[in-house]
């Protein structure tokens, strides 16, 4: 016979028999297995919960927090932890908010500065680059889970309203400073930030640049991409779905394909057609000392003009593989081999010669041999056509020596013969290895691939022009025989020397003969 329920008349008891009765379904004592289940299963689903919604936990202390009156308490060490963790000075003027209907938080009126004066949390540099942004809306999504692998608390990421000034003036390098792409790209090849969707819309900044150089104005009016890496940043922006700006007054455009050159692709099998993604850089009217500034060749012999270009991007897909998969299907090999081995082939059990034919009839995937396959480089298509420039050699330049300025004299000539408009279209290869790490095209060794290559593509014009000029006098010379010939025919034929049978092959001799 079971015992008589006990009589609770406070809340809290009724309450504490109410919950009794749903986890036992008859009143007993609690026991301590019985509060560690408890304790387990409240725990567990905290933190599949934090995992799993990380924002929406935030969020929850935001709206706490803020209810509280610890808006200002939130926003200084929000601010404290983000400039020990990007080196800047972050400030907030409003409060931070969640944004239930988007299921993200929002940070209004954020300040962004570093080596500007009274800011005694930082230590200024004389030569550093001055930052003072003002970002009118930045709405971010959190995942924990990105966090503890290694990627960053941040997932999405959507800014708004950029304006501000990006300062380089101060920046000196010594004489005898030498600069290398490499060395640059290895300071940031270690684990860094990574956003899953990045969306600015309304950025507007000036840029500053050392040694005089003049200020401009870089803007984009929208952008928008799946991935943004620290590491592989220069990577990520060409490769990214859709960025439309403008750059100096010159509009630029970043976006998918349409109707790709397949001059691209031709180098290229059918089967690994799925391992690159197409992109076009597009960017017309750009001034030629954005790329003559402080460079020797080609592009640095123009001293005014302007350019417009075109890349059509051939871009391999191998650096956005998963570390985690690549390690399961290692294992899963592993598990394979290990499986086979254990089993012995002369065994009289059917089961095992049937599992052992399974496994080694498996089917796995082909091993594609990355480097044969040319699918380790960003192979790029590109059209070049200088406007309205003026070229020259200089006259003391140690790069060039005398019988190399002789060759190059000829080239000279010829772009300022055709200055009103010269068209480049050549093809290169720029090896994947070098965006990692990458944040200009300047790491990417980018720009003197580019500017050798239009060396040679003016190079092959000249010859071109000289050939052509070449055969227009041999024509020539071959009318002007044939047409002084006829002219000393006629005059025979007027003279009578000869006669109208001679030009008809026959005389009249041989004739009545």
């Amino acid at each position: 016979m079971l015992p008589a329920p006990e009589v609770h008349l406070s809340l809290f008891g009724r309450m504490r028999a109410a919950v009794k009765r749903l986890l036992f379904r008859y009143d007993r004592p609690w026991t301590l297995d019985d509060i560690m289940a408890i304790f387990s299963w409240i725990f567990l689903s905290q933190t599949m919960f934090i995992l799993a919604g990380t924002t929406t936990f935030v969020s929850l202390l935001l709206a706490l927090g803020n209810s509280l009156q610890f808006q200002d308490f939130i926003k200084a060490r929000l601010g404290s932890i983000l400039s020990q963790q990007i080196g800047m000075n972050v400030s907030f003027e409003s409060a931070i908010l969640p944004n239930w209907k988007g299921g993200k938080i929002t940070l209004n009126k954020v300040r962004v500065q570093y080596n500007v004066e009274n800011l005694p949390d930082l230590k200024p540099s004389p030569t550093a680059t001055v930052w003072n942004l003002e970002i009118d809306k930045i709405d971010i999504t959190l995942s924990l889970m990105r966090w503890l692998d290694n990627k960053g608390l941040v997932q999405d990421f959507d800014m708004s309203g950029v304006r501000g000034t990006i300062d380089r003036s101060r920046v000196e390098y010594p004489e005898d400073y030498q600069w290398s792409a490499e060395e640059f790209r290895n300071k940031r090849k270690g684990p860094g930030l990574e956003f899953e969707s990045v969306h600015v819309k309304d950025l507007m900044i000036t840029l500053l640049q050392p040694y005089g150089f003049r200020p401009y104005k870089v803007s984009i009016f929208n952008a928008q991409t799946n991935q943004l890496r620290t590491r592989w940043l220069f990577y990520d922006m060409i490769s990214a779905n859709s960025i439309v700006g403008m750059f100096d007054n010159c509009l630029f455009s970043i976006h998918r394909a349409q109707g790709f050159n397949d001059s691209c692709s031709t180098d290229l099998s059918h089967q690994h057609e799925t391992s690159f993604k197409r992109s076009q850089i597009r960017m017309d009217g750009v001034p030629i000392d954005h790329l003559n500034n402080g460079v020797s060749g080609p592009f640095g012999w123009i001293k005014s003009g302007s350019v417009d270009f075109c890349f059509d991007l051939s871009i391999p897909l191998q650096c956005d593989s998963n570390p985690l998969k690549q390690l399961a299907s290692d294992l899963f090999n592993k598990l394979d081999e290990l499986l086979i081995t254990q089993i012995p082939p002369d065994s009289d059990s059917a089961m095992s010669n049937i599992v052992s034919k399974v496994l080694k009839e498996l089917p796995r995937p082909p091993e594609i041999d990355i480097l044969k396959q040319g699918l380790q480089s960003v192979t790029i298509d590109a059209s070049l056509r200088f406007r309205d420039i003026k070229s020259e050699v200089p006259l003391i330049n140690d790069d060039i020596t005398y019988t190399s300025q002789a060759v190059v004299r000829p080239v000279i000539a010829f772009m300022n013969a055709h200055k009103t408009s010269i068209p480049i279209h050549t093809k290169f290869k720029v090896d994947l290895d070098k965006f990692d790490g990458s944040w200009t095209q300047y790491d990417a060794e980018l720009d003197a691939t580019l500017s050798n290559k239009v060396g040679e593509e003016m190079m092959n014009l000249v010859y071109d022009e000289q050939e052509r000029n070449r055969r227009l006098k041999r024509v020539g010379l071959w009318g002007l025989q044939n047409a002084t010939r006829n002219i000393i025919m006629l005059i025979e034929y007027a003279r009578g020397v000869r006669g109208f049978w001679h030009y008809l092959g026959v005389t009249p001799d041989h004739h009545y003969v």
